[in-house]
């Protein structure tokens, strides 16, 4: 089962005092650097990891570094750590690249490999990535995608893997290319003089030479075999005899040095390393928990300060873990010899996760302890709070086999399931466990907990809410949450917080904002009573998507940066912010973009696909999807808004929302880029979009329709849209979709010569839009805009805005709207030299004077004189003016400024 992505196993290890130094493997290392593949192949225990560190710890070189476990089997889990790892060292590795990967098919795997050896030979420096513990890795795909990988690795990139077994790469093609260094167990073997510096000078044993060649002949240069060994030989009172004694093979020898290494220790040192063998990673408060014990601080300082295997996760030492070998060593002796021990540590590390409200955590322990009261209790009162933390689908098959190890079917374990799966968009899992919890309500009698049925019936009609949102099905959604709030009794105050967020959506998808924003912060002030970020985050993302449809811009602003500042100060184990706040990362992205910060706009969605992606919940990704495609297109990266536009659609055909979201987003990028034999093609099929009377929830799609039909010069059937569409945005409460209508209408009035009700149009856009401080809506709009701004300049109507907006207008863009200019333009035009041209290109690409006369080789003064002619021939006052003017003009000055 993988676990969440930990930021601990990109920790390079740290090089400890005293450790034999190897020299010779260094310089080897050294040599490797010029091959593709660095191999440092050898059984466990051979110093593997310890020689990269060694190595590394005197580099001055950008290495990545991934600690692997067998939990990343998982094509995606797997290239999310290498992706992480790479930006550890800061190449710039895009957050949404992985969304390209599906595992298992070979095109999307080469896709996504290809953008990622693009994006690293962008890099202009050299790159090493350590992949340490490949053993581990089985999965056959990874093992192809590491191949394809090598075969085309970027110049400035090398990779070196550490693995106790060979990996399943074509070795012997990299051999014979001379492009493959090999260490192996005959390197890494400890010779006679690097044993007498570990025991007798590391470890202090004071061993006779014969007793140091015999122990190195009988462990073969072994090092942890070594390590184990001197353990032993600390306390034991005839070391020639221990020495004389010891024997065994190699498949023999971790076991019996284990029994003596560990046999050595305190009774109370045994039981601390058994006991807490149960947990992943552990603090002392932790320990204590588990054990009984109250001096686990005190322990787990002897512990690392022997070199007991364990691994410090943090610079303060507050977490560790065990070293992997040594752990399953303890763990798999603890299993054998205490085995009901084992669920009874679970339950304590349970309970622990669950005071701390580390409530994931809790669940899954709770499901290794086989404790079905404890999961149950906890699934009763915490089941959203539970999905607080984790990752849906690997909570669903933890959930999963819980549930098929058990004899009886619980009711609260299938709707734990149902849970899970419906925030990771397994609608037919979700459907599956609905139906097995409703066959179990069935079977309730008269005497049973009336509460407890009513909570599970009304848990029940919250999730086919929420599968009816994510279908688009409005009125069943808020339909089955009003059910869940008639059911729900009042101290299942998560569930009626959720069921009433759905009703707000639900009317936010009608039009009806302000009656959803009562119902969201009712939403808000139930979870003010709820000791949970969760929730209180969730209501307070639904609370900021409702302003900023409502056109309140810097109020949503504030209410996602409070949600982002609650996540600041709640994390979990293992470093990890909150999965959710990635929705509030994708709502601040969409502030940025209005106000034109696009670079803070792609960063911080980035961000947010990158957590609601480990997190699972579906809607919220399937949203960042959509916007990250818009900011490729307007970023002017065309073929990536075209391959994620297309690689959301097949994510979403379950969901019929999204699904048309994305089916639309993709024509009107066909239509953009001239390919209008799709766009017929696509008009043609969906012909009912221009007769059927439209719906405020259908407000994307037929936005970027009337886009669409403007693009393809079709006024008239872009008017009849709009004359259709436009009363029912009015008669709603959303300012930010009237701006956006208004300025598409006006682009229509616009294409039929009617510039002054185009104007009238927007005027209005412009007094709503200004106050609220919106940018984008206007630019994406295209040139036929720009021309319009700035006659509304020319006349006085909110002038500084318009020029404003104007400025904002890229400068290298090709004007996508055809302008025909007057007579009067034309002559203004021809009245300019082509020094003066030139120069205005210049300064619509932002160059001052000065920037200008060293690119031309002119002096300054010639420049002002050239800027005073511009603007007296062009009847402006300044630059912003005469930039804004020369977007008016087809020829020559626009395919001057705009290529």
């Amino acid at each position: 089962m993988p676990s969440p992505l930990l930021t601990t196993k990109l920790f390079i290890p740290i090089t400890r005092p005293g450790i034999v130094a190897r020299p010779e493997l260094v310089y080897k290392l050294d040599a490797g650097m010029k091959r593709k593949l660095i191999l440092v192949s050898a059984p466990a225990g051979y110093g593997k990891t310890t020689l990269l560190a060694e190595w590394i710890d005197k580099q001055s070189l950008r290495i990545g570094w991934v600690s692997l476990d067998a939990q990343d089997n998982d094509l995606n889990r797997f290239f999310s750590y290498i992706i992480a790892s790479l930006r550890t060292i800061d190449i710039p590795i895009h957050e949404n690249t992985l969304v390209s990967l599906k595992d298992p098919i070979p095109e999307s795997v080469s896709g996504f490999l290809s953008q990622l050896i693009n994006q690293i030979s962008d890099f202009p420096e050299s790159v090493y990535l350590v992949l340490d513990d490949y053993h581990c890795i089985t999965n056959p795909a990874i093992h192809q995608a590491l191949s394809f990988l090598l075969e085309n690795l970027p110049q400035n990139m090398r990779l070196i893997i550490a693995t106790r077994s060979d990996p399943l790469l074509r070795l012997a093609k990299l051999r014979a290319q001379g492009e493959l260094c090999e260490i192996r167990v005959d390197d890494l073997r400890f010779t006679i003089e690097e044993t007498v510096q570990y025991l007798n000078q590391r470890m202090g044993l004071n061993l006779s030479q014969p007793d140091i060649t015999a122990l190195a002949k009988k462990t073969e240069g072994w090092i942890v075999g070594l390590q184990l060994a001197g353990i032993s030989l600390q306390k034991h009172p005839d070391k020639h005899q221990f020495v004389l004694s010891f024997a065994g093979d190699n498949r023999y020898i971790a076991d019996y040095l284990f029994d003596e290494a560990f046999n050595s220790q305190p009774d109370h040192i045994q039981s601390f390393l058994l006991e807490t063998s149960v947990l992943e990673l552990f603090n002392a408060q932790l320990c204590n928990a588990v054990t009984g014990q109250r001096n686990s601080q005190t322990i787990l300082a002897e512990l690392d300060r022997a070199n007991l295997f364990l691994v410090p996760l943090d610079s303060q030492r507050n977490w560790y873990r065990y070293h992997h070998l040594f752990g399953e060593l303890l763990h798999n002796r603890l299993q054998h010899s205490l085995p009901d021990m084992t669920q009874q540590l679970h339950s304590r590390a349970a309970h622990w996760y669950a005071k701390k409200e580390f409530l994931n955590q809790a669940a899954t322990h709770a499901i290794k302890a086989k404790d079905i009261h404890l999961l149950e209790r906890l699934i009763q009162e915490n089941m959203l709070f539970v999905l607080e933390t984790g990752e849906s689908h690997l909570f669903e098959n933890q959930l999963s086999s819980f549930h098929d190890s058990i004899e009886e079917p619980n009711l609260w374990l299938c709707i734990a399931r149902a849970w899970s799966s419906v925030f990771s968009g397994q609608i037919a899992i979700t459907e599956d466990a609905l139906q097995e919890a409703e066959a179990l309500i069935s079977t309730f009698k008269n005497g049973d907990d009336l509460k407890q049925m009513n909570k599970a019936l009304g848990q029940i009609s919250a999730i086919r809410g929420y599968i009816a949102s994510l279908k688009g099905e409005t009125n069943e959604e808020k339909n089955f949450a009003k059910k869940a709030l008639e059911l729900l009794p009042g101290d299942d105050l998560a569930t009626v917080a959720f069921a009433s967020m759905m009703i707000a959506s639900a009317m936010a998808r009608s039009g009806e904002l302000k009656q959803a924003e009562t119902a969201c912060l009712e939403a808000i002030r139930a979870t003010e009573t709820i000791p949970n970020s969760f929730l209180r985050i969730d209501t307070l993302c639904m609370l900021s998507q409702l302003q900023h449809m409502q056109g309140e811009l810097h109020k949503t602003n504030d209410t996602l940066e409070e949600a982002l500042s609650i996540s600041s100060e709640r994390q979990t184990p293992g470093f990890r912010h909150l999965p959710i706040i990635g929705f509030a990362k994708i709502r601040k992205s969409a502030i940025h973009y209005e106000w034109n910060e696009l670079e803070q706009a792609e960063n911080t969605l980035n961000q947010g696909l990158s957590m609601i992606e480990k997190w699972g919940e579906k809607d919220s990704y399937l949203a960042g999807v959509v916007q990250n495609a818009l900011i490729s297109q307007v970023r002017g990266n065309t073929n990536r808004a075209f391959q994620i536009v297309r690689q959301g659609k097949a994510e979403a055909k379950d969901f019929a929302y999204w699904f048309n979201a994305f089916d639309v987003l993709e024509t009107w990028l066909y239509a953009k880029y001239g390919k209008m034999e799709y766009v017929d093609q696509w008009l043609e099929q969906h012909n009912y979009l221009l007769n059927q009377q439209p719906t405020f929830q259908q407000e994307f799609v037929y936005r970027y329709l009337i886009r669409i039909l403007i693009l393809r010069g079709d006024f008239i059937n872009a008017e009849k849209v709009i004359k259709s569409f436009l009363p029912i945005v009015e008669r709603s409460d959303s300012i930010d979709r009237l701006i956006r209508t208004l300025i598409l209408h006006s682009r229509v009035l616009q294409g039929f010569g009617d510039t002054e009700k185009a104007i009238s149009r927007l005027t209005h856009a412009l007094e709503l839009a200004q106050p609220r401080g919106y940018l984008r809506t206007f630019i994406d709009a295209g040139e036929g805009i720009a021309k319009l701004l700035f006659q509304c300049a020319q006349q006085g109507i909110h002038k500084q805005f318009c020029l404003e907006i104007l400025e904002a207008f890229p400068t290298d863009s090709k004007t996508i709207y055809p302008i025909k200019s007057d007579s009067s333009s034309e002559s203004i035009v021809e009245s300019l030299s082509q020094r003066e041209i030139e120069v205005l290109q210049l300064i619509a690409e932002g160059c001052t004077n000065q920037q200008i006369a060293e690119e031309l080789i002119v002096s300054l003064s010639t420049v002002k004189t050239h800027a005073r002619n511009i603007f007296g021939k062009l009847g402006v006052k300044n630059r912003t003016e005469a930039v804004a003017k020369a977007r008016l003009f087809g020829n020559p000055v626009n395919r001057s400024i705009y290529p």
